[in-house]
């Protein structure tokens, strides 16, 4: 059985979460949840709009590629 949206959603907040301060691309979240490419990047998305997490061109923690990751928005640091 495939989770419904909302609590893939809910997986994905929950896993950046318990892995601050880091950062991961669309395939290592998908590895990672064991979800399809396709509904980690929908779903990073629609994480990264919400408050408290972002995306970015940054270095995914799982993987080392440089590329778009999403992470809990709080943590990161601005660049001066």
């Amino acid at each position: 059985m495939t989770p419904s949206p909302r609590s893939a959603a809910g997986d994905v907040r929950r896993f950046l979460e318990q892995r601050l301060p880091c950062s991961y691309c669309d395939a290592c979240l998908a590895l990672n949840l064991q979800i399809s490419l396709e509904e980690a990047k929908t779903i990073a998305l629609t994480v990264a709009d919400s408050p408290g997490f972002i995306r970015r061109h940054h270095k995914c923690d799982a993987c080392g590629r440089a590329i778009e990751v999403t992470c809990v928005g709080r943590h990161v640091r601005q660049r001066s």
